[in-house]
């Protein structure tokens, strides 16, 4: 079994711990969400981001980032574009993503469901690959990697998705729950191939629902971190300034707004220490193992 334990390097940690990531999702879908994760970040309100490289705001995430190197941020693999007016495709070669794009309008399907039916796993494994090198030629050292919309994380997925986290030795974004999707033996040996290079496997990730003022979310964000299990957990948070852009885009604008609003406000801090629990990013915990080369795949059936 893949523990705490097994994988935390530094000193201060023990199996016994509840530990959380705070991550913001969704940086570079629009300019509001780099402006809400920059803010955030500066004032040490989260600890973690991912960016999506294909939207249209991907670089001025970039230039942020080459501006501050210390910040901790992934890439967050993107399969779907689901706004009706607001649409990204593939990173990849049309003639290699075709599968990838819906049929009239040439973008990514809007749905996950979409996906599942229709991309091939070939198509799926390099727009992954590809993203994670986009993001890298624009100057960015990922410290991890997951999943839009949790496309990467459905069972044909997930196995292409792991083995680009072994191969880059990077921490993916994968629960227990989504391991048990595979047959136990399967299970069993991703667990294992993680734990040999250093990376983790997470106990839950959990999203605040969908809250109108900063009262209630402050509210539903204390009962999220006081039942948090022993080991390591994610939550994951959509926060975006108030624009224009963002009202003509995204459905659900008030509670993302409310989100940045009420994450200024760093009560979540105040929640994990009342509770015990560590607040941790991912450049903290994991440092791969040395000595271990990406080939330990290889025994890994597609």
């Amino acid at each position: 079994m893949n523990t705490v334990s097994d994988f935390l390097e530094k000193p201060g940690f023990d199996a016994g711990e509840r530990l959380v990531i705070v991550h913001v999702d969704d940086i570079g879908m629009c300019q509001s969400t780099l402006s809400a994760f920059a803010e955030l970040w500066d004032r040490g309100a989260v600890s973690s981001g991912s960016v999506m490289t294909p939207c249209p705001w991907f670089p001025a995430v970039a230039a942020w980032y080459n501006r501050h190197l210390e910040a901790d941020l992934g890439v967050h693999i993107t399969l779907t574009s689901e706004w009706s007016t607001y649409r990204w495709g593939p990173v990849t070669a049309a003639v290699q993503a075709d599968n990838l794009m819906d049929s009239s309008q040439r973008y990514f399907h809007a749905t996950r469901a979409a996906v599942c039916q229709r991309a091939d796993t070939g198509a799926v494994s390099r727009e992954m690959r590809g993203q994670l090198a986009l993001a890298r030629r624009f100057g960015l050292r990922p410290s991890h990697i997951d999943s839009h919309m949790l496309t990467c994380l459905q069972p044909r997925f997930l196995p292409d998705f792991l083995r680009l986290a072994l191969a880059n030795r990077l921490p993916a974004l994968v629960t227990r729950a989504c391991l048990r999707q595979l047959d136990d033996a399967a299970e069993d040996l991703w667990e294992r191939h993680l734990g040999e290079v250093g990376l983790p496997v997470f106990e839950q990730f959990v999203v605040v629902k969908r809250c109108l003022t900063t009262q209630a979310y402050n509210a539903a964000l204390k009962t999220i971190v006081g039942s948090l299990p022993v080991g390591l957990s994610c939550i994951l948070l959509h926060p975006a300034k108030d624009s224009p852009e963002l009202r003509a885009t995204v459905d659900n604008w008030k509670h993302r707004v409310v989100e940045y609003e009420a994450l200024l406000q760093k009560k979540l801090w105040c929640y994990a220490r009342e509770a015990g629990v560590k607040i941790v990013n991912y450049q903290q915990l994991f440092q791969p193992r040395s000595g271990v080369e990406g080939a330990s795949v290889s025994g890994l059936k597609r």
